[in-house]
């Protein structure tokens, strides 16, 4: 990621929160303390990170050379979709 970007708290945010739902570190533990922590029900936690997701994969899509584009590698083949991932509430 260019240097530029690293700067723009509009790109790192979602890019952030992609990377911990791709990362497998949502526990049923960890979403519960989230859903108290931010008072959100379920659905409302997987909104936020499923717009974040979105958001991340435009952005990636938008910052990624066109040569690259053409064999697919700026795709997100680990994008996980959040519905039903927060099982505690």
């Amino acid at each position: 990621m260019s240097k530029d970007l690293w700067q723009y708290n509009h790109i790192q945010f979602p890019r952030l929160l992609s990377e911990i739902i791709a990362s497998g570190c949502l526990t049923e533990e960890v979403c519960d303390t989230l859903l108290e922590s931010m008072d959100l029900e379920s659905d409302e936690l997987s909104e936020l990170f499923n717009r974040a997701q979105e958001e991340w994969k435009g952005i990636k899509n938008m910052n990624c050379p066109p040569q690259i584009m053409l064999d697919n590698s700026c795709a997100d083949d680990t994008m996980q979709e959040t519905n039903g991932l927060i099982m505690g509430k």
